[in-house]
């Protein structure tokens, strides 16, 4: 009796396990609706700025050695997402498009490259670091986003800069560096043509500030 009542739940603990199997799929299938998974979304669409290669510098090849710091960003820039301001009062990002860095990070690396293709400075890297260099560039990126306040998107850098001599920490000097440029189209891929032209302005006249200020010390 004890032999016969060991098979029949064994065989019902068969059945329940086999009824399970085979419910598990249509359950899964009828909740794959309602699931996102992974990398069932379209990926994002990247877009990478560029440092003007035309830079002319009247000042030849020096020994100046700068560091350039990550500028300082409030959290709404500090992304990298492609920030738009709809109104006076909102921010907001484009869908499915996204930098290739954080904002900070990408004008940091601009600016480098801007210092580099002047061909003056002996060298130009990120700071703070260990490298033996006189001066640092730090900064605040007050403004980097679409504004479509006036109907058409235009794009918008503001870069703050102070150049500091790395011996004494001392400020020596501060300038702020802004250009917007308009976007011909209410598209992301036109926008960020702007926002190349506009960030080329800046780094232009940024550089031109520095190396001045150098010539000077």
């Amino acid at each position: 009796m004890r032999v016969l009542l060991r098979s029949i739940v064994s065989g019902l603990a068969t059945r329940t396990r086999l009824g399970f199997c085979l419910a598990a799929p249509i359950a899964l299938g009828a909740c794959s609706g309602l699931i996102d998974l992974p990398g069932s979304e379209d990926a994002p669409q990247v877009y990478q700025l560029n440092a003007p290669s035309d830079i002319e510098s009247a000042y030849g090849n020096t020994d100046w050695r700068i560091l350039v710091d990550e500028p300082d960003a409030s959290r709404a820039i500090d992304t990298d997402r492609i920030a738009l301001r709809p109104s006076e009062v909102e921010l907001s990002y484009y869908a499915k498009s996204k930098w290739a860095d954080r904002a900070p990070r990408m004008i940091q690396d601009l600016m480098i490259q801007s210092l580099e293709n002047a061909k003056t400075v002996q060298f130009a890297g990120r700071g703070p670091s260990g490298m033996n260099a006189q001066y640092l560039l730090t900064g605040t990126l007050d403004a980097f986003h679409a504004d479509y306040t006036s109907g058409k998107p235009v794009a918008s850098v503001a870069l703050k800069l102070n150049l500091i001599d790395q011996r004494t920490g001392k400020i020596l000097e501060s300038a702020v560096f802004a250009s917007q440029a308009e976007s011909d189209r209410d598209q992301a891929k036109a926008v960020v043509l702007a926002f190349n032209e506009a960030v080329q302005t800046v780094m232009r006249e940024a550089v031109s500030w520095s190396l001045a200020e150098l010539d000077q010390r």
